[in-house]
């Protein structure tokens, strides 16, 4: 199992809005806050989606398989327009 280079601790998500998790791997698995959530599968690439999350700091998410176990600790959900930039 291997989730793509942006999900790494202190990883932002948009708020009110579903998370999306994915990655390379079969039966891969997110638990989040005390609920377990499958992944989608299409040939070797899974897709997880958590349900909306309302604003909020240091929440932890752990994504699994059969062999393995990553971590993404302090992932945060901030408003859409948090990091616009001004040209």
């Amino acid at each position: 199992m291997r989730l793509y280079g942006i999900f790494k601790d202190g990883m932002i998500f948009q708020a009110n809005k579903p998370a999306r998790i994915f990655g390379t791997g079969e039966n891969v698995f997110a638990e989040f806050e005390g609920k377990v959530y499958p992944s989608v599968q299409c040939g070797n690439k899974f897709l997880i989606e958590l349900p909306p999350q309302p604003y909020g700091d240091g929440k932890t998410v752990k994504v699994f398989s059969d062999k393995e176990k990553v971590i993404i600790k302090k992932r945060f959900f901030r408003r859409s327009d948090t990091y616009r930039w001004t040209i």
